[in-house]
């Protein structure tokens, strides 16, 4: 199986996170909560792992770390290793106690990294009420709203601070805003950031035959809208440009059948595949492949990572 394209440097920031497997629990008492916190701290202690926000739900947690010296998996996976060990002879188990390996996304820290923070934070909305957030104990937001000397010692008000979050107020005013809401981080496979981010850290990622595939899936995508603007201006108002933009839209943007079908008209997502199939068909017709072609050209730099052309 193709293992997980892992990008890391000096100063990265990250949100991780990692599930137990088959959604089964992996925080069953307090004291498996505090002994992973535990670990958090000796991960600090060992490898300087930041943890600037973290959230421990009862099937999984979410962290957001900045790795200074770059060594997020070996900070991550000590942490992930040594609690299952410990989960096992406490609760006298065996066998694999997390899905996998943990997952990461790097995250522009200009652009996205306050968005993160509150996402992590507002993660206990599914068992509290808005107003008993600062009550979920096992949350950094609940850490912040304690006097400075007895949050932990691992735990950094950093990403607070380049938000402008200054007072325990001004954090649940900037946690709770409703403005977080269309934020998904699954939209984003790798890389959290804005294209020109996402392809500038890519652009120096190691790559091989195992990892290439996650690569091309971290790349950002052109959206549906500056799909169907190059291809007005390379067909103008022709007939082929609802195709053209629907093919493109699929192979470029990544958008499913139900999706194609939503966006473009048709009545089921059969429809829209029969649709992509006649694009395909139709590139061997030389001037029809050479218009296709210049439109890729014009989205080149958003939809393709220079190294997998």
């Amino acid at each position: 199986m193709a293992r997980q394209l892992r990008i890391d440097y000096p100063g990265a920031w990250h949100h991780v996170m990692n599930r137990g497997r088959r959604k089964e629990t992996i925080f069953r008492d307090a004291e498996d909560r505090w002994d992973f916190l535990r670990l958090l701290g000796v991960a600090h202690a060992r490898y300087g792992l930041e943890v600037h926000a973290y959230a421990l739900m009862g099937t999984h947690y979410h962290l957001v770390v900045r790795s200074p010296t770059g060594e997020l998996s070996k900070a991550i996976q000590y942490v992930d290793g040594v609690f299952a060990q410990r989960f096992n002879r406490r609760h006298g188990v065996d066998g694999p106690l997390f899905r996998g390996r943990f997952r990461a996304k790097l995250v522009d820290s200009d652009a996205y990294l306050d968005t993160v923070v509150r996402y992590v934070h507002r993660n206990p909305l599914a068992l509290v009420e808005p107003q008993n957030l600062h009550k979920y104990e096992w949350s950094s937001y609940f850490d912040f709203h304690l006097a400075a000397e007895s949050q932990p010692s691992w735990l950094y008000s950093g990403a607070l601070a380049m938000a402008g979050v200054e007072t325990v107020e001004q954090l649940r005013r900037w946690t709770l805003s409703e403005s977080l809401t269309p934020f998904d981080p699954s939209m984003f496979p790798q890389v959290i950031g804005d294209r020109p981010f996402v392809n500038a850290v890519l652009a120096r990622s190691t790559v091989d035959d195992q990892t290439i595939g996650h690569l091309r899936a971290g790349v950002a995508r052109p959206t549906p809208e500056e799909i169907c603007k190059e291809v007005r201006r390379v067909f103008g108002d022709s007939g082929d440009q609802r195709l053209v933009s629907l093919g493109l839209c699929q192979e470029l943007g990544g958008l499913s059948l139900r999706e194609l079908a939503q966006r473009f008209g048709y009545s089921t997502p059969q429809s829209a595949g029969s649709a992509a199939d006649r694009f395909r068909k139709r590139s061997v017709e030389e001037e029809w492949a050479l218009a296709v072609e210049k439109v890729r050209k014009g989205l080149e730099g958003s939809a393709v990572d220079p190294r997998c052309r």
